[in-house]
């Protein structure tokens, strides 16, 4: 388990300690004028001093209460905002997953045509990198989310590293082809079959990986989103981790996320039919 602790979260768990310290020496105030009271039996001259004394310190209190609800809330929409930037983040990497499981389908049937064909087949296909981006993680409270974005990034990078890898070794057979040397392109086919089938398998991890990691991030952001001010001194285990009913959740935000790919992905394969048919 990825731990992962910043400098602003800890300055929310410094404002409720000195939260805790503010009331506790109202606590001992109070006990005080109260044991003064009992001894002095001046109850006149001490209530016009404990009615200052109290009057001065809610005073003081009514103050640094507001400092530390305003810190919160403020330490709140930045969280809100390091979802809204991760949830755009996740939308572009599914559509830029989605085009490297298509590439790595269409080069992997060119290559068995060609292995079939005994020829160059050309494919002008090409992977795209997924996006990664690190920085929205800082301003996270939860560390159960930033825990699998760590791990969902580790993914990634595989299969970025892997279609690099690929699209590289394709090239320099490809090169050679054209120069000439087809005889070694026919003979690394099984090699670049067996190369984009594995990179498939990566891909289709990537594809159900990103789909979770959406669907996890979209619950967090609704349930952090609906109350700012209640969430601003939510400040214990249900907003750090994962609750019992967002984990019940999770399966059924996926299936609904998949639908709306899969009815997204419908839309534009009717449309662009209809362009190329031009109707």
């Amino acid at each position: 388990m990825i731990k992962i602790r910043y400098i602003k979260g800890r300055r929310l768990v410094e404002d409720i300690s000195k939260l805790g310290l503010l009331l506790s020496i109202v606590f001992v105030a109070v006990s005080l004028v109260y044991l003064v009271s009992k001894v002095l039996h001046d109850l006149t001259a001490l209530s016009e001093f404990s009615s200052a004394f109290a009057g001065a310190l809610f005073g003081y209190l009514a103050v640094r209460l507001t400092d530390i609800v305003k810190d919160m809330r403020e330490r709140q929409i930045i969280n809100i905002k390091a979802l809204v930037s991760l949830e755009h983040l996740n939308m572009q990497a599914i559509d830029k997953v989605g085009t490297a499981e298509f590439v790595a389908k269409d080069w992997k049937n060119s290559f068995e045509r060609a292995k079939t064909e005994k020829k160059v087949v050309l494919n002008f296909n090409q992977f795209r990198e997924v996006p990664i981006d690190r920085k929205p993680l800082l301003d996270l409270l939860n560390l159960d989310l930033i825990n699998d974005f760590a791990k969902y990034f580790s993914i990634v990078e595989r299969v970025n590293d892997s279609m690099y890898s690929l699209e590289k070794f394709y090239d320099s057979i490809l090169k050679a082809a054209i120069n000439g040397d087809t005889a070694s392109y026919i003979s690394n086919l099984d090699t670049l079959i067996e190369k984009t089938a594995e990179v498939l398998l990566f891909i289709e991890e990537l594809v159900g990986a990103s789909e979770v990691i959406q669907a996890k991030t979209r619950i967090i952001f609704d349930d952090t989103s609906k109350s700012l001010l209640l969430n601003a001194v939510r400040l214990g285990k249900s907003q750090n981790h994962y609750t019992p009913g967002q984990i019940k959740r999770f399966d059924t935000e996926v299936k609904r996320l998949r639908k709306e790919l899969e009815t997204s992905a419908a839309k534009d394969k009717a449309r662009i039919n209809k362009i190329i048919s031009g109707k």
